[in-house]
């Protein structure tokens, strides 16, 4: 018997990109993206080909999606690997380390404020007492980066870039290697 799969509606919806109508079953699809996904070169891989952008400006992170994320010891979920989530996580380990509100204050260079503040896009951080403004990539990833590098926080970030023209370096796979040794 063939193993049964749930998926979502809006996975479906973008399988059906892929079909050919009143031809192509769920299976024939399936293998279509695979072979399409195992014909790139450079197909993103968390443990094949990485570029390390440690050293230096970080690259344009527009159209870039993070893979893998390890802060001051602590794993990434794989609900919590976006940009943000790790900008947060950043933030809750400084409210750790610096157990003081108005040290933090000065360290966030992302739109905060403190206290609650669930409007125009910001996310209250219970654990460091103050709201922070989602970002993009490159706002997150700069404002993670300068909290990580301010008290000294050891990181380590996997991303790759959206197979896309628009993309700085398409399908490739990068990282960042922040205070570790």
């Amino acid at each position: 018997m063939s193993p049964q799969i749930t998926i979502s509606p809006a996975t479906f919806g973008r399988l059906q990109k892929y079909a050919v109508p009143l031809i192509d079953d769920i299976d024939m699809v399936l293998n279509k993206v695979m072979d399409l996904a195992e014909s790139k070169q450079g197909a993103p891989s968390p443990t094949g080909n990485v570029k390390d952008f440690s050293a230096g400006a970080a690259p344009n992170l527009t159209f870039t999606k993070l893979l893998s994320a390890e802060v001051g010891g602590k794993t990434l979920g794989k609900n919590e690997t976006t940009w943000n989530h790790l900008l947060i996580e950043a933030v809750n380990q400084a409210a750790a380390k610096l157990n003081d509100v108005n040290a933090l204050k000065r360290l966030i260079i992302a739109n905060h404020v403190v206290g609650k503040k669930d409007t125009q896009g910001y996310r209250f951080i219970p654990a460091a007492g103050v709201s922070v403004q989602g970002q993009d990539a490159i706002g997150a990833w700069k404002a993670t980066s300068h909290i990580l590098k301010s008290l000294h926080i050891p990181a380590e970030v996997v991303f790759v870039w959206y197979d896309s023209e628009k993309a700085a370096h398409p399908g490739l796979t990068g990282k960042f290697m922040l205070n570790k040794s």
